[in-house]
């Protein structure tokens, strides 16, 4: 049996082909980023419509939607939507951030964009299975254990064993740099229950770092002293 020869020309066709569906596709996939000029609501709704954007093979264009959709789920984006375009707008995140964490088990972002999204949809269980998994890939990214610890803060309520492991250790995490020990100081002067857990984590460590969180409990107190009325006659 002869072997089958493919002729040059075919091999180039071929090969031109493959190069503008890449391109088709990773404009396909870009096209939400590039025209919705910075606007995280319009940004999300282009990607929920769009069913050819299922994942996203640009590393940057997948940790701007992972913080899209966590500023979505957290509420900090000040969107004005309707209650029903915005739970629309949270299941497709959910749904996205499940498909992620799968194919990216190792990404902790993805993880925690999970665990935002899980709890803005009333998942509690997903919600703690995806931030110990995000604490597990990313156990001293202090970002993420911001992020964590203000997750676990709102939940009210006694909580397992292995989460309350977790936000001690992210507690330690945050308490060693100079803007965790200030993001722990506002906690400690507006959380009176968080007292006792914050210093017998700071007691652990070196005399520099509990003298820097005491400086700081003091500066985020003196903040919040409401300001001097002004003499009047």
């Amino acid at each position: 049996m002869k072997p089958l020869k493919i002729s040059t020309p075919f091999i180039a066709s071929v090969s031109g082909l493959l190069v503008v569906l890449a391109v088709q596709g990773l404009w396909t996939e870009a096209r939400p980023f590039f025209e919705t000029n910075g606007d995280i609501a319009a940004r999300a709704e282009r990607i929920a419509e769009s069913p050819a954007v299922p994942r996203f093979s640009s590393s940057t264009a997948l940790d701007l939607y992972i913080d899209d959709c966590k500023e979505l789920a957290g509420g900090f984006a000040g969107l004005e939507l309707g209650d029903e375009g915005f739970q629309k707008l949270i299941a497709d995140c959910h749904t996205r951030m499940k498909s992620i964490v799968s194919a990216a088990p190792a990404k902790s972002e993805a993880w925690l964009g999970l665990a935002v999204t899980s709890e803005a949809a009333g998942d509690t269980q997903l919600m703690w299975t995806a931030l110990l998994r995000s604490h597990e890939t990313g156990p001293a990214q202090q970002s993420l254990a911001a992020e964590r610890f203000k997750i676990v803060e709102r939940q009210s309520g006694q909580h397992a064993a292995d989460i309350e492991q977790m936000f001690d250790a992210d507690l330690a995490v945050l308490v060693q740099s100079a803007k965790g020990s200030k993001f722990l100081a506002d906690y400690y002067v507006g959380k009176p229950e968080l007292r006792d857990r914050i210093t017998s984590i700071a007691e652990t460590l070196p005399a520099d770092v509990q003298n820097r969180l005491f400086y700081d409990i003091k500066a985020a107190a003196a903040a919040r002293q409401p300001a001097p009325q002004p003499l009047t006659n």
